[in-house]
């Protein structure tokens, strides 16, 4: 006696062990480039105030700060180099190699607009555009990177981690009462 289905199920099993979904981790290299027009601050003041105001601010359940680094780009410009986990990210996993679909891509990418709308900008602060994410996928890992270059014009209610950066900078003095306004030399 044999039992015939519909359909064959060895095909179903073989795409079942082929691909599968499992949450992953995205690293996420942010670097935060600001032209000045006027001397850099120190690495150790811009280096202190982001550890400071970023261990605040990211205590989000899937997205860690990792580590940031200080680059004196000429001596009117620097850049932070800011790195991030972003956890239980949603993936295709093709037989122990990551499949980065379009949707994954989206996911990642919609991450980290949240990310540096958090990391710049106040709740009720502007929503600007930012650059997409560049990708690369190596084995298990995906990594993303990403160049910001800080425009005044972008961020109208800077987040406490931006206001600290541009106090240093001298961009930005602080009035009583919170208030605050952007200084161009």
């Amino acid at each position: 006696h044999t039992t015939s289905y519909p359909f064959d199920f060895r095909n179903v099993i073989f795409h079942v062990l082929l691909f599968s979904l499992r949450f992953g981790t995205v690293v996420v290299f942010v670097k935060l480039i600001f032209n000045l027009k006027k001397p850099v601050p120190t690495e150790d003041d811009v280096l202190g105030a982001v550890k400071k105001q970023l261990s605040l601010q990211s205590k989000t359940t899937q997205t860690t700060f990792q580590n940031a680094t200080y680059i004196k780009l000429s001596d009117t410009s620097f850049a932070i180099n800011l790195g991030f986990k972003i956890t239980n990210v949603t993936l295709e996993s093709l037989s122990n190699r990551l499949a980065f679909t379009n949707e994954t891509y989206v996911q990642i990418q919609l991450s980290i607009n949240r990310l540096l709308r958090q990391l710049l900008s106040e709740p009720n602060g502007n929503q600007f555009q930012f650059p997409n994410a560049n990708f690369i996928v190596d084995g298990t890992e995906i990594r993303a990177n990403v160049t910001y270059v800080y425009k005044e014009d972008d961020v109208n209610n800077p987040s406490g981690f931006l206001q600290e950066v541009l106090k240093l900078s001298g961009m930005l003095l602080l009035l009583p009462y919170g208030c605050h306004f952007y200084v161009f030399v």
